[in-house]
């Protein structure tokens, strides 16, 4: 995968996954549930990310948090109801939707309180609560006859248990616990829906946009032969080896073993 530092460095087009779904087809959309100021995070997005287009209103979205800088996260469910209520499907003008939420970042809070006063103690619930919301825009467009593949990446753990060497929610270290994530695709409005299946080995996001590559090429809601089953098959393991500015962890045989920058490798203990 591309390293930490590359992200930031001008890539071929084709490298960006927007722009091959443009190719494709595709009109792209980018929607936020913040307004991307934080970590210059839209600039990022459309300078990095390849995806140069103004983000959709996210209004008249109530506000679900504040930000630990007092900035307004907005209801997820009501952002994306919003956005499809503002975008009817259109068979003929397919839609690459790129959606950012920020509603399970350290230091949210709920609208009154402060970001001193148990953003951690109130993660599991923002958690409940978007997936929650997550459960309801499903249901929304299976409601709306509305054909959509659905694809869930975090950007990284929460590190809320903390380990022997990191303190819970700092996240200097790029451990097992922070950078292996659940990532989910679900299909919305096949004539049949298939049963969970569960890849249960390291993967990466080079097979993520391969898998939606050939949903795309093969188009499971016209051709029956293709299922979700033949599709996750062509899902490969990834060894794992995460990395930031200046750490990097990789896993060989049964252990994890930690360098940083200028250092020698060392044993990650995280148990």
């Amino acid at each position: 995968q591309t390293s930490h530092k590359s992200l930031y460095e001008p890539a071929a087009a084709n490298c960006y996954l927007f722009n091959q779904f443009e190719q494709a087809g595709f009109r792209k959309h980018m929607l936020l549930n913040h307004d991307g100021v934080f970590g210059n995070m839209l600039q990022e997005i459309q300078q990095y990310g390849g995806l140069n287009v103004a983000p959709d209103a996210n209004s008249p979205a109530s506000t679900a948090w504040l930000g630990f800088d007092g900035s307004i996260i907005k209801d997820d469910y009501e952002v994306l109801n919003g956005w499809l209520t503002r975008h009817p499907h259109d068979a003929n003008a397919p839609v690459a939707l790129y959606y950012n939420t920020t509603s399970l970042h350290d230091g949210n809070h709920p609208p009154g309180t402060s970001s001193s006063n148990g953003s951690a103690s109130q993660y599991g619930t923002r958690v409940k609560r978007l997936l929650s919301d997550l459960d309801r825009l499903i249901t929304t467009l299976e409601t709306q006859q509305r054909p959509t593949m659905l694809v869930f990446i975090p950007e990284h753990g929460a590190g809320s248990r903390g380990d022997r060497m990191q303190i819970p929610f700092m996240r200097e270290n790029p451990s097992p616990a922070i950078t292996l994530v659940p990532a989910a695709v679900r299909f919305v409005g096949l004539a049949k829906q298939p049963s969970p299946i569960t890849i249960d080995q390291p993967t990466s996001y080079i097979d993520l946009a391969g898998l939606m590559r050939d949903a795309i090429a093969q188009d499971p809601y016209r051709n029956n032969s293709v299922t979700a089953a033949t599709l996750a098959a062509s899902i490969t393991s990834t060894p794992y080896v995460s990395g930031n500015e200046a750490v990097t962890v990789v896993r060989y045989s049964d252990d994890y073993y930690l360098h940083y920058q200028g250092g020698a490798w060392a044993n990650y203990r995280y148990q």
